[in-house]
C-alpha cells in the first residue's frame, strides 16, 4: 500500500502514527496527506536501531508522546531521538 493511501485512510481515527521514514514529511504528496488527515506521526530520528532497541526507544518515549499531544494539536510530526526525546519536526508541504 502506497504510503499516502494508508494516511489517508487513517483520516478520522484517534490514532498516533509510529515510523522510521524521516522523510514522510519531505514528500510533498505524503506531507498534505498527513496534514488533510489531521494525523499525529512521530518519527524514529535514530539510525542503526535493531527491532527491540526501536521498540525500546518508543516505549521510553510514552510518556514524552503523551505531553507532547496535549500540548500540540494535529496535525503534527515529533521525533523520537535515540535517547527518547521528543521534539517537534517541520512538516515540508
Amino acid at each position: 500500500m502506497k504510503d499516502v493511501d494508508w494516511l489517508t485512510a487513517l483520516q478520522g481515527q484517534d490514532w498516533i502514527v509510529l515510523t522510521k521514514d524521516k522523510n514522510i514529511r519531505r514528500r510533498p504528496l505524503e506531507a498534505q496527506a498527513l496534514i488533510a488527515a489531521n494525523l499525529r506521526v512521530f518519527v524514529v530520528t535514530a539510525t542503526d536501531l535493531t527491532g527491540d532497541e526501536t521498540g525500546q526507544v518508543i516505549v521510553r518515549a510514552l510518556p514524552r508522546i503523551r505531553r507532547f499531544c496535549k500540548k500540540h494539536r494535529a496535525p503534527f510530526i515529533g521525533g523520537i531521538t535515540r535517547n527518547s526525546e521528543v521534539t517537534s519536526l517541520k512538516i515540508h508541504d
